[in-house]
């Protein structure tokens, strides 16, 4: 850019050198400011070819010569430009195209007091004896303050910072906060790579209010938008960069392509972060909608893997139908296609492939904090995490089970600031994830399993080479081809808004329906929540078929049978506090002889607690536990919340009480009832676990036989 304004002012002193009345046309040139500029960098770069272009002036075609006077008063002009600003304009600001090359240099002043030129910001300082000023670096780019952007979403307000480097300016956009305090604004403009730094970031604040004060009134307030997903209204709705409306779609600018300033934009697309800004730029469109339909129409032979499809489409419908957030999962050991499935699915949005940078697709190598930032920018559109297994150790160890949490909650953590509390942001999502072992797998809190599809075995249902060189068919087809079906779902969803209430309507049928029909046993309720989602996935696949039927072609009818068969069997089966009574009674089980009349010598900790032997009349008699022991038990077995355990399994019948009359207060207290059989006596809980299996009872029958043989 330097170098165009010097050649611009090479030719203009050129053909001024040509003129007859030189003096006249001198006199013109100063009152073009981008000249001087020009002149004043050349001056400054290339001191040597600017005095020979000065002494040629001189000079002239007709062997004329102009006045040293002349010269010499032109030559100072251009000085002071060079220098910043004279002494006799050091209270008056300057207009910055008359600095630098900016889009909106010709309304812009840089405040009185200040100079800018391609080697920094400068604060002039007066001197005495009428001088040109002194110039104090502020910093080592020129730099700017360009406007505000108010988020469309929280209201926040945000403040444009550009500066030029490398022939190109650029931006970043932080919060006003952040410029309150040197410390602060030095912490947030670090990961822009911006010439701020503890050092002097309290000269660049006064600079930029300075800057601000001078045209506050040039600025205009454009829109932001830090999340994808749905715009308020749900008018429109941003895929990455690219904003989808019913007429269409068109790329959104963010601070990094705002090349022509902030005049031809609406609004601006604002990330909080240059890994987030790296991940968005993976919403990208690859291919042709046929040629992933063809990878679509594979997978709709195989009912698991067809189900991620759905499920990936789904987040954009649930704001409108009503939906609640949930976890999808394949889980099952290495090599069976679960990566492929979880692609496959993100390839509806963007760049699936993990190991091609950027992608939409992430590890689990990740901290807590990084997955809410990451769920409060995606918004609208599902999550995609590979392989739980990676989940970060340690100090910053993740927990999985949280996460799950954390989707469904719909919304960050509430944060107070100094003067108020930060602004919470919401997103309506599905996080769609892989793991050898099920999230649900390794924690006891029943809502993770109310909550997550753990679906476990092989999407593509097996492994041999016919399956093997199809997955690798299916993988060239959407690694060439993809982001082109989301943002069409989406712009034809928008163009039907007449039929959403109806749309929700159903949805609400449909859900109710899954909710009572065939929700069977003790779990009915998890059943039943789980068949929320079957709902919305059905309802999704309608809708996909109608809207999209030059790729959704298929049936969906087995697909639906085997997620309500799960839902109502592995899903609903996965019963925390079942598994919990179960291993108490196989401990039981496994320390017979130290319970009384079961074994023969009474232990050194005293017995564990009174297990009556099997009677005719009564082959499973109740196990009377010592209340600490079972507390230790259940501890271990990674149940915190001990009171929410044993109230269920006071609702379920697997625990006797001992009268207890009110719901407040320890159930140590009101369970714990005092037992005698023979010579012995204790305070004991009493423990009615359930008989699940035909095994089991093989062993009780075994038991008894035993026992009745010693009492003949």
């Amino acid at each position: 850019m330097g170098n165009r304004l010097w050649a611009d002012a090479q030719r203009a002193l050129s053909e001024v050198a040509e003129k007859e009345d030189r003096g006249e046309a001198l006199a013109a040139l100063t009152k073009r400011s981008d000249v001087m500029a020009g002149l004043a960098h050349w001056s400054k770069k290339d001191e040597v070819g600017y005095q020979a272009a000065l002494t040629g002036l001189a000079r002239g075609p007709n062997g004329v010569r102009l006045s040293n006077k002349v010269i010499d008063a032109f030559h100072r002009t251009v000085d002071e430009i060079a220098q910043g600003l004279s002494r006799k304009n050091l209270q008056m600001p300057a207009l910055l195209k008359s600095l630098l090359p900016h889009p909106n240099g010709d309304e812009l002043l840089v405040p009185a007091g200040y100079t800018l030129d391609l080697s920094g910001t400068y604060q002039l300082r007066p001197t005495r004896g009428g001088t040109a000023p002194t110039r104090e670096r502020v910093c080592h780019y020129p730099m700017i303050l360009e406007g505000y952007v108010r988020d469309v979403e929280t209201g926040s307000s945000l403040v444009v910072v550009a500066w030029f480097a490398n022939q190109e300016w650029r931006r970043m956009v932080i919060s006003r906060e952040s410029m309150a305090v040197g410390s602060d604004f030095a912490r947030a403009a670090a990961p822009f790579g911006a010439p701020i730094h503890s050092a002097n970031a309290s000269y660049v604040i006064l600079y930029l209010s300075a800057f601000e004060a001078a045209n506050i009134s040039k600025f205009e307030t454009v829109r932001g938008v830090s999340r994808m997903g749905w715009l308020p209204g749900q008018e429109a709705f941003l895929v990455g960069p690219c904003l989808v409306t019913n007429q269409g779609q068109r790329q959104v600018q963010s601070p990094q392509t705002l090349a022509a300033g902030w005049t031809d934009t609406d609004f601006v697309f604002v990330p909080s972060g240059q890994e987030v800004h790296r991940i968005l730029s993976g919403y990208r469109q690859a291919g042709t909608l046929a040629d992933w339909g063809k990878a679509a129409c594979i997978a709709s032979n195989y009912p698991l893997a067809l189900a991620g499809l759905y499920v990936s489409l789904l987040p954009p419908l649930m704001q409108i139908l009503g939906a609640d957030n949930f976890v999808w999962e394949w889980s099952g050991k290495s090599s069976v296609g679960k990566t492929t499935a979880l692609s496959l699915a993100a390839s509806v949005w963007g760049q699936p492939k993990l190991n091609l940078d950027p992608s939409i697709v992430s590890s689990w190598r990740v901290t807590d904090v990084y997955i809410e930032r990451m769920l409060a920018t995606l918004g609208d559109l599902p999550f995609f995490l590979d392989d739980t297994r990676t989940a970060t150790r340690g100090k910053f160890a993740i927990d999985p089970a949280q996460v799950v949490y954390d989707v469904v909650s719909g919304t960050t953590k509430g944060r107070g600031t100094l003067a108020s509390t930060e602004a919470r942001r919401a997103w309506r999502t599905i996080l769609m994830s892989t793991g050898e072992e099920p999230i649900t797998g390794e924690t006891t809190k029943l809502g993770v399993h109310a909550r997550t599809w753990a679906i476990f075995g092989q999407p593509w249902g097996r492994t041999d080479p016919e399956a093997a060189a199809m997955v690798f068919q299916l993988e060239n087809l959407f690694t060439e081809n993809y982001g082109i079906v989301g943002p069409l779902w989406v712009q034809r969803i928008i163009e039907k808004r007449e039929s959403w209430p109806k749309w929700k309507e159903l949805y609400r049928q449909m859900r109710d329906d899954y909710g009572t029909k065939g929700a069977i046993g003790d779990n009915a309720g998890l059943a039943g929540r789980l068949g929320k989602n079957v709902a919305a996935i059905e309802m999704c696949a309608n809708i996909a078929q109608n809207l999209i039927p030059e790729v959704f072609t298929w049936s969906f009818k087995t697909m639906l049978e085997e997620l309500w068969a799960w839902a109502q069997n592995d899903g609903s089966g996965a019963d925390p506090t079942y598994d919990a009574i179960i291993a108490v009674r196989n401990w039981c089980f496994a320390n017979a002889e130290k319970f009384y009349p079961r074994g023969s010598v009474e232990p050194a900790g005293g017995w564990m607690g009174i297990w009556p032997l099997p009677r005719k009349d009564m082959l499973v008699p109740s196990i009377y536990l010592r209340p600490d022991l079972l507390m230790a038990q259940v501890k271990g077995l990674g149940h915190a919340n001990f009171r929410v355990l044993l109230d269920e399994w006071d609702r379920k019948g697997w625990l006797r009480g001992g009268g207890r009359k009110s719901k407040k207060g320890s159930p140590m207290i009101f369970l714990r009832r005092a037992v005698r059989l023979h010579n012995v006596e204790m305070t004991a809980i009493e423990l009615r676990p359930p008989v699940e299996a035909a095994e089991t009872l093989e062993a009780y029958d075994s038991l008894s036989e035993h026992a009745f043989e010693q009492l003949q």
